[in-house]
C-alpha cells in the first residue's frame, strides 16, 4: 500500500512539472504550438523599436567653456549638424555613428555663442537600431567619453547622473547586445512566417 502511495505521488509530480514545461515552452515558442503572437507577452521584457545609450560627461570644476568644447569636438572627431549638435560620422555615411548634446536644455550648441558659452556638461548618446555594428559604435562612444572626460577634466556618468563604473558600463554592453539579439530575433521570426 505505502508502494502504491509513492508511485501516486511521484506520477503526480511528473504529471505537473511535465505541464509547466509544456506551458512554459508554449508561451517563449508559441510557433510551435500552431500559435502566432503579435503582442509580446506583459510579464515579458520588451525593448523598444528606438532604443537610446547614454553617458553624460560633466564638469569636476563647474563649467565647462565653450572654447574648451569646441577644441576637444574637433580633437576627437565630432562636428557639429543636424539639429544644433555634434556627431560622429562614419566614412561614407550620413548616419551618426553616435552624438553629443549640451546636457542643459534645449540641448543644442549654437555655433555664434560657443566661444562665450558655458556649460555644466554634455551627454553623449547611441540611437538604437543601427545600420552598422552596435557594439563598435558603443565601443567608439565609451573611448571617445573617456578621452573627452579627461581632455576637459570632467567624471563619466550614467543616463542618471550616477558614478559610471565598470558594472554600469558592462549592464549598457549587455543592453545593446540583448537588443541586437532582438533584432536578429524578430528578422528570424519575420523570415519564418514569410515561409
Amino acid at each position: 500500500m505505502e508502494l502504491f502511495r509513492l508511485i501516486l505521488i511521484l506520477a503526480g509530480f511528473t504529471l505537473l512539472a511535465g505541464i509547466y514545461v509544456i506551458y512554459r515552452l508554449e508561451k517563449r515558442y508559441p510557433h510551435w504550438f500552431g500559435k502566432r503572437t503579435e503582442q509580446p507577452e506583459e510579464d515579458e521584457k520588451v525593448i523598444s523599436e528606438d532604443e537610446v545609450i547614454h553617458i553624460n560627461i560633466r564638469s569636476r570644476t563647474g563649467l565647462i567653456s565653450g572654447a574648451d568644447l569646441v577644441r576637444a569636438m574637433e580633437k576627437y572627431n565630432l562636428r557639429h549638424g543636424d539639429m544644433g549638435i555634434f556627431h560622429r560620422l562614419t566614412e561614407g555615411s550620413r548616419q551618426p555613428l553616435f552624438s553629443v548634446a549640451n546636457m542643459t536644455e534645449p540641448g543644442d550648441f549654437n555655433l555664434s555663442e560657443l566661444m562665450t558659452f558655458e556649460t555644466p556638461g554634455i551627454t553623449m548618446f547611441l540611437q538604437l537600431p543601427r545600420a552598422f555594428d552596435a557594439l563598435h559604435a558603443l565601443d567608439e562612444m565609451w573611448l571617445t567619453a573617456q578621452n573627452l572626460a579627461r581632455e576637459l577634466d570632467a567624471e563619466l556618468l550614467d543616463k542618471n547622473r550616477q558614478p559610471l563604473s565598470s558594472q554600469k558600463q558592462q549592464n549598457m554592453r549587455d543592453e545593446v547586445l540583448e537588443y541586437m539579439r532582438s533584432i536578429a530575433l524578430r528578422e528570424k521570426i519575420s523570415q519564418y512566417r514569410q515561409n
